[in-house]
């Protein structure tokens, strides 16, 4: 006869092996609500600012654990706006923006930790798709939303940022349970990878230096340009040796290295790390380029070239969103990356056809095609990325992409602009959408999980506790 505990441990056992697809919660889909909500707001936020900012500028006569982190950068970004809004001066503006910045940078990267805690890994691509996608809209509806309120007071285009926050807060408060380990901040403290930080932020910071005062300030040839971009790559090099020698976390400045080595070890990471970072670049390049052909090319007005560039935002986010569930149906990523990369080679290449007697119907097909390549590989990639690691990998990666993301934008507008002439900057898209394509080549695709194995997650509800513990005294009577 088996012992009870030998009963407890096989009934355990089962459950995990066997255990049910859960259906999402109302909880749930109020989380989900929330983070689309917040999303939208800071995309439309930023879309608005791009629009008013000159007209904000004469106003002012202007010159020359991560669920408290994540409601925190809610509050952060309703200080901002609040601030921002009242600003009278340009002091109040810049600090204004600054603290908004600080807001809306935490939200982003959090918003897909905490997906990620919350679905297994076959299925983020489904729910980032949702969230991003209402953020995506944000930027659709911005231009025309902050056309109407500079007309008004510019200033409604921060206050309108504060009865949203009013909504999303509570419900994150409340709802946003997400289990956790509680650790006291003595040992966050420690844990912290202060030199590699520093290391890190000082070369991008002196990167980011070269590439805005080159082509603007001085001439990409002047030593001011090329000095502070190469020792900027050079200590970025210096960060990846010490990340490698403090891996183990033996280090005692450095227990946890701000980016483990080992997300990179496997070629399914690298190459989906890598098509992060071509195809968010390609992204920037052809949202910044399309404007330039109809400004330039074809003479239409700011306004009308906003109208005509909506085609491209309303096929990406509903084609992020099919991606998304493809992956969820199928899990098979490499296909996905294949077309996307086929799609943004030969997006470009039509691109070179276009002059200024191209009928609407012709570059608006261009248009589908170069939305379509983005759109099968901008949300799809994260899943791929931690096929092949552990769980507990998620808050490194998921920076580390939020990263790649957003250095990846700046080299999307700057490496266009120094090529110059329209039809050699196609061209260049072109190749890196070629490279792309050799990346899917490389990568080697593993299974996505299809169960959520995490130490964290939305808590669990009391009664679901119960009802599991009155089944273990069913199995302990039985056994005895």
């Amino acid at each position: 006869m088996s012992s009870p505990k030998l009963s407890i441990e096989k009934a355990s056992e089962d459950a995990t092996t066997e255990s049910p697809r859960q259906r999402p919660t109302v909880t749930f889909w109020l989380v989900i609500a929330s983070l689309c909500l917040i999303a939208f707001t800071t995309s439309l936020n930023s879309s608005i600012i791009a629009i008013t900012l000159p007209h904000i500028s004469s106003s002012l006569q202007i010159s020359d654990d991560y669920v408290y982190p994540m409601i925190i950068s809610a509050y952060i970004f309703a200080i901002g706006s609040g601030i921002a809004g009242n600003a009278h001066n340009t002091a109040t503006i810049i600090a204004g923006r600054m603290v908004q910045g600080l807001g809306s940078g935490g939200i982003m990267l959090l918003m897909e930790l905490i997906i990620c805690d919350m679905v297994p890994l076959r299925e983020r691509g489904k729910y980032l798709g949702i969230v991003l996608s209402t953020a995506a809209l944000g930027s659709i509806v911005g231009p025309v939303v902050g056309g109407a309120l500079a007309d008004r007071d510019w200033r409604w285009c921060f206050y309108l940022n504060l009865p949203i926050c009013a909504l999303v807060i509570p419900v994150q408060l409340l709802l946003l349970r997400i289990k956790h380990h509680a650790t006291p901040w003595k040992d966050v403290l420690v844990r912290v990878d202060w030199i590699g930080n520093l290391i890190f932020i000082g070369s991008i910071i002196s990167i980011l230096l070269g590439l805005t005062f080159g082509g603007t300030v001085y001439q990409w040839s002047s030593w001011r340009v090329i000095l502070p971009i190469v020792i900027g790559f050079v200590g970025w090099a210096g960060f990846h040796a010490y990340e490698y020698l403090i891996k183990d976390g033996n280090f005692r400045l450095a227990r946890n290295p701000c980016l483990p080595p080992r997300i990179l070890a496997n070629r399914t990471s690298a190459s989906a790390f890598y098509m992060i970072f071509v195809t968010s670049m390609l992204l920037q390049w052809v949202c910044f380029w399309w404007p330039v052909y109809f400004l330039a090319i074809r003479g239409t007005g700011l306004m009308q070239t906003g109208v005509d560039f909506m085609p491209f935002m309303f096929l990406l986010i509903p084609g992020s969103v099919v991606a998304g569930i493809i992956l969820f149906k199928t899990g098979r990523y490499r296909r996905l990356y294949a077309i996307g990369f086929v799609l943004s080679i030969l997006g470009p290449g039509l691109n070179t056809l276009l002059d200024r007697e191209t009928p609407a119907g012709g570059w608006v097909m261009l248009k589908i095609v170069d939305a379509l390549g983005h759109a099968f590989i901008l949300l799809t990639t994260l899943p791929a990325i931690l096929a092949n690691l552990p769980e507990k990998d998620v808050a490194a990666v998921t920076r580390t992409y939020s990263f790649l993301q957003s250095f990846s934008y700046m080299w999307g507008i700057m490496i266009p602009v120094y090529l110059q002439a329209l039809k050699v900057v196609w061209y260049g898209a072109m190749a890196f959408g070629a490279s792309g394509l050799i990346a899917v080549a490389i990568e080697k695709h593993v299974p996505l999980r299809t169960e959520l194995k995490t130490e964290y997650g939305l808590e669990e509800k009391k009664n679901v506790e119960k009802e599991d513990s009155s089944q273990e005294k069913v199995i302990v009577q039985e056994g005895t």
